[in-house]
């Protein structure tokens, strides 16, 4: 639960900050914009200015107005400065003429996006008669002028044109986007390294806990199988007494209660055997072995049950030999187990199916019924010791299957649909490639 409020709080702090990020680009986007914006209404105000005084009270005033216009120029945001009159025709252009748009007049200022570049234009008046250029060549000032018309700036209104460079703050934004994307992909990195952290906690907990449930399980399974042998084995000796006596009674004078007797105090001793057998300790005999040969040995070993219960099974080999390294008795054990269990959750007329494959250095061997299936509840603790759905069940027969399993590096899966049957698969390392 730490863990999980921990990630939560790290996705929010991380939001938070990728909020912040957001909001500070953008506002430095922003200050971009309006300071290139706030430098060209600058310039376009300081030259007006300039522009009347010279024409108004300076001599020369064809050279001061050249000069004047010339000066901006030199600046490495300026791409042109020019005059237009009022009908939008350019006057006078210093730099890219391609640069000074044609507009018509107007008496508010304005700025236009070109993209590469920003165009201010600022309007301004003129009173009184101003320079004449005296002739289209107009020595230092580029005038639109044809034939020998000459241009002269009159009482009037006029428009200045400031084509600003727009490439060196385009730069600029791009540079604090690549900063802005930056940091948002760093503070995104750490938040997944902090999120899988925050999983890895929470893995490394419920591991944990898992552990340690296990760990009582398994000593109150020991504690119980300790027990169950202890009591197996006391009442063993005392039982072989019974059967003893049972039999020396049946055979002077045969009846059915003596039969039904020694039939129980069989079937008794059988599951005392079962409860030995799983609390023994068993001493694992690894050699290799065909898996194939052994699973058709086992499914022979157990076709008189299967004509017992009226179900037909069906082995379908291997395509070669399958050789896997483990205990023939304790894999055969194994195999009967699940063989039977598959018998005996079958209907008369019902059918079992064993197939034997290895693919990828594994060996697997599938056996597949047709009966009533297993319910999902129960699915979960069918490899329990001592549960069993079955009347006469011990409940040992698949925690043994397990323990050997386990023993042998191998693994067992069980899929079923109740109503439509059960697939149980075993799997093991294969000894070396297939013959």
């Amino acid at each position: 639960m730490r863990s999980i409020l921990f990630g939560l709080a790290a996705v929010l702090l991380s939001a938070v900050i990728l909020a912040v990020i957001l909001v500070l680009s953008l506002a430095a986007l922003e200050q971009v914009r309006h300071s290139s914006l706030e430098k060209a209404r600058t310039i376009a105000r300081t030259v007006t200015k300039s522009i009347r005084g010279v024409v108004r009270y300076g001599p020369d005033q064809e050279g001061r107005v050249s000069a004047i216009l010339e000066e901006v120029s030199r600046d490495p945001e300026v791409l042109a400065v020019g005059i237009l009159g009022p009908d939008g025709t350019p006057l006078v252009v210093h730099g890219d003429m391609k640069k000074i748009p044609l507009v018509a007049h107007s008496l508010e200022e304005k700025a236009i996006d070109r993209g590469e570049s920003l165009v201010f234009l600022k309007p301004f008046e003129i009173a009184g008669k101003t320079f004449s250029p005296g002739s289209c060549s107009c020595r230092q000032m580029a005038c639109a002028c044809s034939g020998d018309e000459p241009i002269l700036l009159e009482q009037g209104s006029y428009t200045l044109a400031l084509a600003m460079n727009h490439s060196l703050s385009g730069s600029l934004r791009l540079h604090i986007k690549l900063e802005a994307a930056l940091a948002a992909a760093l503070v995104l990195i750490l938040m997944t390294i902090v999120w899988l952290l925050a999983r890895a906690v929470r893995d490394r907990e419920r591991l944990a806990r898992r552990v340690a449930v296990e760990a009582k399980q398994r000593e109150n399974l020991e504690a119980l199988n300790l027990l169950a042998a202890g009591l197996a084995h006391e009442i063993k000796n005392p039982l072989g007494s019974i059967r003893g006596y049972a039999q020396l009674i049946h055979e002077r004078s045969p009846d059915e209660k003596t039969a039904v007797l020694l039939e129980e105090t069989d079937r008794v001793n059988e599951k005392l055997e079962e409860f030995l057998d799983f609390a023994r300790t068993r001493t694992l005999e690894a050699a290799p072995l065909d898996f194939g040969d052994l699973v058709r040995g086992t499914v022979q070993l157990l076709a008189p049950d299967a004509d017992a219960l009226g179900v037909a099974i069906e082995v379908d080999p291997p395509d070669a030999p399958v050789v896997v390294e483990g205990d023939a008795a304790q894999l055969k054990e194994l195999l009967f187990n699940l063989v039977l269990n598959a018998l005996q959750a079958c209907a008369r007329g019902g059918r079992v199916r064993v197939a034997v494959s290895a693919a990828v250095h594994r060996a697997t061997v599938a056996i597949r019924d047709d009966g009533g299936g297993i319910r999902k509840e129960d699915l979960a603790r069918v490899f329990e010791p001592y549960f069993t759905t079955k009347e006469a069940g011990s409940g040992l027969g698949l925690a043994i299957a397990r323990r050997i399993a386990d023993d042998h590096g191998g693994t067992i899966d069980i899929a079923s649909d109740l109503g439509k049957g059960t697939t149980v698969c075993y799997t093991m390392p294969l000894k070396g490639p297939r013959a």
